[in-house]
């Protein structure tokens, strides 16, 4: 069995794949796979793979034919991965040449069935954030999901390296956006532990047009990935009364549909968005308060109290 298979979804991809796929076989660990799955790219994407394959017995390429979405070409790739732990990718970024061999040291040497490494968030121009992640160490039991829901594991997948049993069987969600988290959740619910480690393993490039810059509507995605979650917390005896899942609700989930609606005011959603603002009670107020986040607690603050002032608050952290 193949270590690693790092698996990559890609679509309209022609301009940068051939650059990531050299970056992914040009690590220094030998034992791995990449496995390509074209989402119906009607440019030169699915070529442009099958030229590196060509040169390279390492990557296959799966050809979907048609756009299905990043989360069901995902779930094709994983069927098809031979790995023993799989490390998922986005086509547009960059990783470290020793990336592979990091996460998977890591994971052999800890017994662990998640590795979790830095990452930083880098902008057009050259602007970098860290991606937030938990202080070196090892985490047991259900800490990996409680850290997640508490936002201290990130649901990013592409800086984490996953035992094949605990993310295979997903769920692969047809969200819009923000898929990614319920495969986190789910994978972190079945593990048994998971190990943070303090080197860089990616590099996540926000390129003008990426999903996270391009304007929509996150609502029936949000709708969809929160039920993911919760989901995956009852499996570990958490739910509605417990403080971690009520602060990953009230933060993820109610937070973001509120500025979601309140930004694009779509017509027929005022009934929604008045049910979203009474979630925000005293008892989410005094969550967001305990925990010290005090930017979500004035967002909170002014979307249940005053709709203008909390606009106002939205603008004014965009500058």
């Amino acid at each position: 069995m193949t270590a690693v298979s790092v698996v990559l979804p890609v679509y309209q991809a022609e301009a940068f794949v051939t650059a990531t796929l050299e970056r992914l076989t040009g690590q220094t660990l030998d034992d791995l796979e990449v496995v390509v799955v074209d989402d119906g790219s009607t440019d030169g994407t699915a070529a442009a793979c099958r030229a590196v394959a060509a040169r390279d017995p390492r990557v296959r390429v799966l050809e979907l034919g048609e756009n299905r979405g990043v989360s069901q070409a995902r779930a094709a790739a994983v069927a098809a991965a031979r790995g023993e732990h799989l490390w998922l990718v986005d086509a547009d970024d960059v990783v470290p040449p020793d990336a592979a061999a990091t996460l998977l040291a890591a994971a052999r040497s800890a017994g662990a069935d998640v590795v979790v490494g830095r990452a930083d968030v880098v902008r057009t121009g050259g602007t970098r954030r860290p991606v937030p992640v938990p202080a070196p160490g090892r985490l047991d039991g259900d800490a990996p999901l409680r850290a997640l829901l508490r936002g201290e594991i990130t649901g990013h997948l592409w800086n984490k390296l996953f035992r094949r049993e605990v993310l295979a069987p997903g769920p692969f969600v047809p969200a819009r956006v923000h898929s990614d988290l319920a495969l986190v959740a789910g994978a972190l619910a079945r593990a048994r532990s998971a190990v943070c480690v303090p080197e860089l393993v990616y590099e996540y490039r926000i390129r003008p047009g990426s999903v996270v810059t391009t304007p929509r509507s996150r609502a029936e995605s949000l709708d969809v990935v929160g039920a993911a979650v919760s989901a995956a917390a009852r499996t570990r005896g958490i739910g509605p009364g417990d403080p971690d899942h009520d602060y990953f609700r009230c933060r993820y989930i109610t937070l973001s549909a509120v500025k979601d609606l309140v930004r694009s005011q779509p017509d027929g959603q005022e009934a929604r968005l008045r049910a979203l603002r009474r979630e925000l009670g005293p008892r989410q107020l005094r969550l967001l308060a305990a925990r010290g986040d005090a930017r979500r607690l004035a967002l909170a603050l002014t979307a249940r109290c005053s709709l203008p002032a909390h606009r106002a608050l939205l603008a004014l952290a965009e500058r």
